[in-house]
């Protein structure tokens, strides 16, 4: 029986998608069901699709098979998180100072920040190395490394090992 909630379908990137095939992505396939929609324009997470999500790839040419977490930044927490509470997304409370939502085959993260948007991607993949230096994450028993600028994707991207 489908969800009723809302689930990450794809996501609007500006840019062109010559730097993430260089970052070893097949772009014409879905991300863990999640698919990558190049818009042209600045680099950046221009928004997203909801709905059922579609086939899974099991692993990209860089050994990506999943996004773990979609980042989006607000000035007022509080009054994000009850908008999307209102709209049905499926909330999981926590203690941190950042609020988390199931968007299907990935979460939402929401921060405190600055600004307002979509912020950063964080990817699940095994071989860590091959993207940078690996560290232990927040999230006991995972470890986590952040994508170096110049890999030129424009957003903020990192890749952490699989959930336990």
């Amino acid at each position: 029986m489908p969800s009723s909630r809302p689930e990450l379908v794809a996501l609007r990137l500006g840019g062109t998608s010559e730097p993430w095939e260089r970052f070893g992505l097949d772009v014409d396939a879905p991300v863990g069901g999640v698919r990558l929609i190049f818009e042209g324009g600045e680099p950046g997470i221009n928004g997203w699709e909801l709905g059922t999500p579609g086939d899974q790839r099991p692993k990209h040419p860089n050994g990506i098979t999943a996004i773990d977490h979609v980042v989006l930044v607000t000035r007022d927490i509080e009054a994000k998180v009850a908008e999307l509470v209102a709209e049905g997304f499926d909330h999981r409370p926590t203690k941190a100072p950042q609020a988390f939502f199931v968007l299907g085959p990935c979460l939402l993260e929401v921060v405190q920040a600055e600004s307002e948007g979509f912020w950063g991607i964080t990817f699940v993949g095994e071989d860590l190395e091959r993207f940078g230096t690996p560290k232990d994450a927040v999230q006991p028993g995972r470890r986590i490394v952040t994508v170096r600028r110049d890999a030129g994707l424009g957003v903020p991207v990192a890749v952490m090992t699989p959930r336990g």
